[in-house]
């Protein structure tokens, strides 16, 4: 940049380029050399660059401050080290040092945590090698200990009040180290297991400590035991029974979403509803979806009338926000009587928002017609401020989530739907009404869409002879072999295809990925077939892969084994939401990755419920499937499981 100024630049111009470099005995000294050239002549323009390269007072004395800090800190470690190895078979037996040992392994030591390094480096940068060893023996002497404090329950009531037990750190660690060396937790005791889980839950160590995937492990764990109904209750419940319930987050019991746990956890959410009643809106929310998800519309119907009648003014927007999608009609006409609250859409939002993720649940089209007329006559445009702001019920929140209402009606091809946003339409004219019609608009994209008519004879015809597949049984048995052929490729082709699908550390890679590569695979096949990736398909569902032939179009849904809902997304994803689509012709392809036992805890096979024994190999995993999915039984749906086990 120098060397294209003009000769003519000012001292100021090429100056302002020169401390755009960082400047030392070394750095920045062919950028000093370069300005030469426009300071000849001048002794001060010399000066001035050769200033440059010693470094100012405050660099000086911040290195100075870094040096005596790290002198400090090495004599700090050999003090430790001193003491820690004096106590060497106390550490290894598990009773000397371990929360402080334990800190360390979790970065939380300041002498013990340095950048980059992984948990057991931070212990031996700190102690040394010897005493690292010996703290990762103790760690797990102490586990195999179930005498030593603290209990699950301990924990949980200490949670209650805003306490904590250090020791439970040393239990967590222990576990970790097996999850690091794959060891797995099958024979640890399960009280020990609840007092991990709970401290997990209750201090998030693992995210602060990087401890991915061991919450999942160990949650994994407790459920093949059948201890989650167990866990939920015990962890919750002297929380709710204390001083802080109004502070109670149910984050854990809801973010499981196994047809199991869904049900036990609306059991428990049913419960303490109406036990506990000074929970705050956002705890009553998080309660109240865990009954939508379970759809036991009917109990919360009760349970409203109840909170309505006898709650402050103030508590009652959360019910009502439920009575509008359990009691629609007499709400309404409640609601309507007297003038709209505008803070009623924020529980509506929030209630619904949650119901609504992943389509588990639907609005009728009267519901969200009625929510978009009241609301958009109350909160109009609003745009933020450039200068930030704080929260998420500002104006503009509000009026962005009445567009989102507007796009979800949008979204239905339906009749009904066409009508309302009609009608929406013709209101007297606000903020929201170009966006109402621009929705419209494409929603008569969409009709047109589904409404499309099948082929003539003629044009089937014409399609034979092309050789192209007539129909969608037909196309889901054309792909159906060409994942035979991508099968036999990964077995045994000479490039060595398999290898795509795993690590340099031989782990599975996650499913997006290993997608992409069956995709890539599946491009080599057959001509005359499209292949893509994240389709919109009906009602604008986005479908992992779709293999398009003519106006066909088959959904393809792509499952690790790991994957939650392994063992119900053939009928409740791609049954439900993709083979609905009119150019897949009620068909599609349920494909299973297959990579077998012996593989990290977050990549094992997703278990089928208590007491089900797991398949053995990827045909036992294909017949369990078969016979747990309607859609697969029916033939709409077929089962291919891609066997990408490789032997260790």
């Amino acid at each position: 940049m120098l060397n294209s100024l003009p000769p003519t630049c000012t001292d100021e111009q090429w100056r302002d380029l020169v401390q755009l470099s960082r400047h030392d005995h070394i750095s920045g000294a062919d950028v000093r050399i370069a300005a030469r050239v426009y300071s000849q002549g001048r002794d001060d323009l010399n000066n001035w660059l050769d200033r440059l390269q010693e470094p100012p007072e405050w660099r000086t004395l911040l290195d100075l401050d870094l040096i005596k800090e790290r002198e400090a800190r090495m004599i700090r470690r050999a003090d430790h080290r001193a003491n820690f190895t004096s106590y060497i078979d106390a550490i290894r037996a598990g009773d000397y040092g371990m929360v402080q040992l334990a800190m360390g392994y979790l970065g939380r030591n300041q002498d013990a945590s340095v950048d980059g390094e992984n948990a057991t480096d931070h212990l031996s940068t700190w102690v040394g090698e010897d005493v690292a060893n010996a703290s990762l023996i103790g760690f797990e002497n102490y586990l195999n200990r179930p005498d030593t404090p603290p209990t699950c329950d301990q924990i949980a009531n200490s949670a209650a009040e805003g306490r904590h037990w250090p020791t439970a750190y040393v239990v967590v660690v222990a576990l970790a180290e097996r999850y690091r060396n794959k060891v797995g937790f099958s024979d640890v005791d399960s009280e020990r297991l609840l007092t991990a889980l709970f401290q997990l839950w209750y201090t998030h160590i693992d995210a602060q400590a990087k401890l991915d995937g061991l919450e999942q492990a160990v949650t994994a764990e407790i459920c093949t035991r059948g201890l989650w109904p167990e866990s939920i209750q015990r962890f919750y419940e002297p929380q709710l029974q204390g001083s802080k319930a109004s502070q109670v987050n149910f984050y854990w019991m809801t973010r499981e979403t196994s047809p199991a746990t869904t049900i036990q956890s609306s059991c428990f959410a049913s419960k303490w509803l109406q036990q506990f009643p000074d929970l705050s809106e956002h705890s009553e929310s998080e309660l109240i979806v865990q009954l939508l998800k379970a759809r036991r519309h009917d109990e919360l119907q009760c349970l409203a009338a109840s909170k309505i009648q006898a709650l402050p003014k103030n508590r009652r927007p959360i019910w009502d926000a439920v009575c509008l999608i359990t009691d629609f009609n007499i709400t309404t006409a409640r609601i309507d009587a007297s003038p709209i609250e505008p803070g009623l859409l924020w529980p509506v939002k929030e209630v619904l928002t949650e119901h609504l993720v992943d389509n588990h649940g639907q609005l009728l089209v009267p519901q969200y017609e009625w929510l978009i007329a009241t609301f958009r006559r109350i909160w109009l445009a609003a745009q933020s401020p450039h200068d930030g702001w704080c929260g998420d019920r500002n104006p503009w929140d509000a009026f962005s989530y009445i567009l989102h209402l507007i796009n979800r009606l949008g979204n239905d091809a339906r009749d009904s739907a066409a009508a309302a946003l009609s009608r929406l339409s013709n209101f007297p004219p606000d903020e929201s009404t170009d966006h109402i019609r621009a929705v419209a608009a494409e929603q008569r994209r969409i009709r047109v869409e589904s409404n499309f008519a099948l082929p003539t004879l003629d044009a089937i015809e014409a399609i034979m002879r092309d050789r192209v597949p007539q129909n969608g049984a037909d196309l889901q048995v054309v792909i159906e072999d060409e994942l035979q052929i991508v099968q036999a490729k990964i077995r045994s082709d000479d490039v060595e295809s398999w290898r795509g699908f795993y690590s340099e550390e031989g782990e599975p890679y996650d499913e997006e990925r290993c997608r992409n590569i069956l995709l890539g695979l599946l491009r080599q096949g057959t001509a005359g077939i499209t292949y893509d990736l994240e389709t919109h398909v009906y009602e604008e569902k986005k479908v992992d892969i779709t293999c398009s032939a003519g106006q066909l179009r088959l959904p393809v849904e792509v499952k690790g084994q790991w994957h939650r809902d392994l063992w119900n997304a053939a009928d409740q994803q791609l049954d439900r939401l993709y083979t609905p689509d009119w150019r897949a012709a009620g068909r599609g392809i349920y494909l299973v990755l297959w990579f077998g036992p012996h593989v990290a805890e977050n990549k094992r096979l997703r278990t089928a419920g208590r007491g089900v024994a797991l398949p053995q190999t990827a045909a036992d995993l294909r017949s369990m499937l078969s016979a747990n999915s309607a859609a697969i039984r029916d033939g709409r749906v077929v089962a291919v499981v891609m066997d990408i086990e490789r032997t260790r």
